[in-house]
């Protein structure tokens, strides 16, 4: 599992980041770091028990790697490609994740949970048992994925397609929904409630 060891500024209650004793914010040389980080990334294929919280990724190309137990809670993915990529067991709770391609990812029981999803692409994806619970998603599309057991649980999804998707035992109880699309999907086992309208 990722490193959960406190960054060592006393008044600090985050966690510090991964070859470091302190949390992103109060690392002197913020900026190499996170070039140090990527180009780590790039140089492997595995990329496992990381603690990546609260980095601002932008513009990198980390597809057809394989995320095992890593943390990115509170990180911000600005245009980045994680295309074709496994992802296990890793967290990307609270984060802010704007133009970003996780499309033909093989995810399993991850958590997406209180973060900000906006113009992304999850298309083709295997998503199972992974948590976006909470989580305002806008003009991404998940069509032609298995979300089996996922959770949608006080999601506010404006512009989300779910087009010929398999949706048994996904969850989407409490939801606000504006222009949301379940066309052709498997959806006769999914649980639905809304605190909106249905479109």
């Amino acid at each position: 599992m990722f490193n959960a060891k406190p960054c060592k500024n006393k008044t600090c209650e985050s966690l510090s980041v991964t070859d470091r004793d302190f949390c992103i914010e109060h690392i002197d040389d913020k900026e190499n770091y996170i070039l140090s980080i990527v180009e780590r990334i790039n140089n492997t294929k595995v990329v496992k028990d990381f603690n990546l919280s609260g980095i601002h990724f932008k513009g990198v190309d980390f597809s057809d790697k394989t995320f095992i137990t890593c943390n990115f809670s509170g990180a911000t993915l600005e245009n980045v490609n994680l295309s074709k990529t496994t992802i296990r067991l890793s967290f990307f709770d609270f984060s802010t994740i704007h133009d970003t391609s996780f499309s033909q990812t093989d995810m399993l029981d991850n958590v997406f949970a209180g973060s900000f999803i906006e113009k992304c692409d999850f298309r083709g994806s295997e998503i199972l048992h992974t948590n976006f619970n909470g989580c305002h998603i806008a003009e991404t599309p998940f069509s032609d994925s298995d979300l089996y057991y996922s959770r949608f649980v006080n999601a506010n999804l404006q512009k989300v397609e779910f087009i010929d998707c398999n949706l048994k035992k996904v969850y989407f109880l409490n939801i606000l929904e504006d222009q949301v699309r379940f066309k052709y999907s498997n959806h006769e086992e999914a649980i639905f409630s809304w605190k909106g309208q249905k479109e």
